[in-house]
């Protein structure tokens, strides 16, 4: 089965996953992040210590500030890092919605949140999933790469971005835990901050229909 912009007569929406009108799962989003940030932090710091033992401590002195011009440098590059990731994050996700679309997607950039989509087109379940997960595990893979052979002076920023990315998919893990809920034959419409979920009618009446939560 290949993307369509014609959801075919024989399915049915299952649920619509809108973060921002349920308070409650915007609540488990931001605790989950945060669990996410912390755990994210701590794996990447351990994998800068054995992938480069002789420089991980010369890059911790990077947090040391001799001015208040160096606290203003020091936080005007976690604004531009912060900036690069979102981009970073919603390009590799617009690459997979063109790969499987064969389409330009949308994007949009607020101040709470950035999204890629593709509203137009119907994407089947196993497509979606690899185009929900390809930021977190590409940019991971990618980061271990710039870990391991960039100069020293990349490893904080590299690190950085990399803690940021995986707190930054808890809405990206919900969709996929989503997915894999879903019948084989699923479909999925991205319209950014909606996420629509398709089952065929053969499917739901079976009992196979994802359940109200998540």
């Amino acid at each position: 089965m290949r993307a369509s912009k014609t959801l075919p007569i024989s399915y049915k929406k299952a649920r619509t996953l809108d973060i921002t009108k349920d308070s409650r799962l915007m609540v488990v989003m931001i605790l989950g992040g945060f669990i996410l940030l912390a755990g994210a932090g701590l794996l990447f710091f351990r994998a800068v210590f054995w992938l480069r033992p002789a420089d991980s401590l010369a890059s911790i002195e990077l947090f040391s500030f001799r001015s208040i011009v160096d606290l203003g440098i020091f936080v005007a590059a976690l604004v531009g890092l912060t900036a690069a990731y979102i981009v970073l994050h919603e390009a590799v996700h617009g690459a997979f919605f063109w790969i499987f679309t064969g389409a330009r997607p949308r994007f949009a950039v607020y101040w709470t949140h950035a999204y890629a989509a593709a509203p137009e087109w119907y994407i089947p379940r196993i497509p979606f999933l690899i185009t929900t997960l390809a930021p977190l595990v590409l940019i991971s893979l990618a980061g271990l790469f710039v870990l391991r052979y960039a100069p020293q002076s990349w490893l904080l920023p590299t690190w950085y971005i990399l803690t940021m990315n995986v707190s930054g998919a808890i809405g990206d893990l919900l969709v996929a835990y989503l997915l894999l809920r879903m019948p084989p034959t699923g479909l999925v419409q991205d319209c950014g901050d909606v996420i629509t979920f398709y089952v065929p009618v053969e499917s739901s009446q079976k009992g196979e229909e994802i359940t109200a939560n998540p």
